[in-house]
């Protein structure tokens, strides 16, 4: 809610053997609706309000900042796959959920796309990442009581099958 892309703890030894946890968090720099002529200082950026969120509700009295960081990342792109589980027999839903009663479970794949070019479909770059959506998974997961890593093999399986990328038949 703060602004972090990502966030993440692992736990250390401080000075004098005391068990502690490091905070790690990932954020854009500047907001995308704040590209005003403001000072630094002025300027209200995500890392200021992940800061302040550290300061008001942890223990710390310092925080390492390191600005300026580059960031690699796959152009990605999401295609829907329909399971064949949708809901358990007597349950009810939601009335936008009525498409994927009858369909069963749909759950989006988020491709990783290595090389290629994002502004050309000519280009189309070398698909490297499979994954399927968490949250997706674990709704068809609920409402049709099969487990959830088989939801999310199966629409990563059948993701591959549509995109023509499985090795073995």
């Amino acid at each position: 809610q703060a602004g972090a892309v990502d966030a993440w703890t692992h736990p250390v030894v401080m000075k004098k053997g005391r068990s502690a946890w490091t905070l790690h968090c990932l954020c854009r720099e500047d907001d995308d609706d704040d590209k005003g002529e403001q000072s630094g200082s002025e300027r209200n950026c995500k890392a200021d309000r992940l800061l302040e969120v550290i300061f008001r509700h942890g223990t710390t009295l310092g925080v390492r900042v390191e600005r300026g960081m580059e960031r690699a990342a796959l152009r990605r792109r999401f295609v829907k796959v329909r399971t064949p589980w949708g809901r358990r027999e007597g349950q009810r839903g939601d009335d936008d959920d009525e498409e994927e009663e009858e369909s069963g479970g749909t759950v989006n794949v988020k491709l990783g796309i290595l090389g290629g070019r994002a502004d050309n479909g000519e280009v189309p770059g070398e698909v490297v990442s499979v994954k399927a959506e968490f949250e997706h998974c674990r709704k068809v997961s609920d409402r049709s009581g099969v487990p959830l890593r088989t939801v999310a093999e199966y629409a990563e399986r059948k993701a591959r099958e549509e995109m023509g990328l499985l090795l073995d038949p």
